[in-house]
Parts: C-alpha cells; structure tokens; sequence
C-alpha cells in the first residue's frame, strides 16, 4: 500500500514520460520508423506488380494474422467486411489486377490483388456483389518488444506508445533503485524486486 501510494504521488514528476523523452527514445530506435515500412511496402508492391506470386509474399510479409497463411486471402466476401478502402480499390480491380499504389486504412498500408468478383441479381431488381481478395497489411504499428508469452503473439502498438512503455519501464527502475540506495533496503539475494 505504501509503494502504491508513493507511485502516486510522484508518477507525474518522476515516471510519466514526457513528450521529449517518447521523441527522444524514437530518434535512438529506427527499428519504429514508419517511413521504413512505407518503403518495405513500396518494395513489396513493385515486386506484386512484377508479378511475384501474391500469396507467397502475403506469408512473408503480411502483417493481417487472420489472412497470412492463407496468402492473404479474404474468399468470397460480401461488401462492408474488409477494410472500406481494400474493399473500393479491389472492386474497382479487373480479376487478377493488382492495384497499381499502395492503399491505406486505419490499421496501415495494403496491397491489393482481385481474385474474382460475382454480382447477383435479385428478383427485386437489385444487385449483390461479392469478391476474393487477397492483400498484403503492413501496419502502422510494431509488435510490443519483449512480449514472449507462449502461445500468444503480441500486440501491436504505435511507435509512441512502445516508446512511452520504455521510458516510464526505464524511469520506474531508477527510482526504484534509487529508494533502495538511500533507505539502505536489504533483501535476501533469491527475493526479486
């Protein structure tokens, strides 16, 4: 209860990340430059555009674990399932196509490939449609560092938010380390802190 209480009362000044320490982490990680995966997506669509075979490039790069081993392939889907900016590019495709730029959403970058398109009629006069694509995600966003749960991959988070993750992680430490050195804390050697 102390602990707690004391984290408390000094979280804002001597934990909390600030603005310039999230910046200032970023610039010493390149690893959670967006940019870079901007360009790993351009290669990766120049290579789809080539004519590289889409779902071996899906199971390599994609980033959609619901789709990766299945070459990135949403099959026979009707219209508000995938992304709504996939969903325009791909029914504007030819079957087969691979859309010429990269097609951004919420979640990233895609590349998107028409594997086929139906339209239905009905007796009402009305029309149905619905296609396969496949697509390729790279996301804006980095799987959290140092999660190693067995059995569980680990989410994906923006490069501010693991950035925030390891400064206050880091600062938490200090202080910390800290307390112990000036309150003279001695534990037994096999009690972990």
């Amino acid at each position: 209860i102390l602990s707690s209480d004391y984290l408390n009362k000094h979280w804002s000044q001597k934990i909390k990340a600030t603005d310039a320490e999230i910046k200032a982490y970023l610039g010493a990680h390149p690893e959670y430059d967006l940019s870079k995966k901007r360009e790993k997506a351009q290669a990766v669509l120049q290579r789809a555009k080539a004519g590289e075979d889409f779902a071996k490039l899906a199971a390599e790069f994609s980033e959609d674990r619901s789709t990766k081993n299945k070459g990135g392939l949403y099959e026979n889907v009707g219209t508000n399932i995938v992304w709504e900016q996939v969903e325009s590019a791909a029914l504007a495709l030819e079957k087969g196509q691979v859309a010429e730029k990269l097609v951004e959403s919420k979640d990233g970058l895609h590349i998107v490939k028409l594997e086929n398109k139906t339209l239905k009629s009905a007796k009402d006069g009305s029309q149905t449609v619905t296609f396969s694509v496949r697509h390729i995600l790279l996301q804006n966003a980095f799987e959290e560092p140092d999660n190693n749960q067995p059995g569980i991959p680990p989410p994906f988070l923006k490069p501010e938010e693991i950035a925030k993750t390891a400064v206050e992680k880091e600062k938490y430490a200090s202080l910390v380390a800290d307390m112990i050195g000036r309150n003279q804390i001695a534990v037994p050697d096999d009690f972990a802190l």
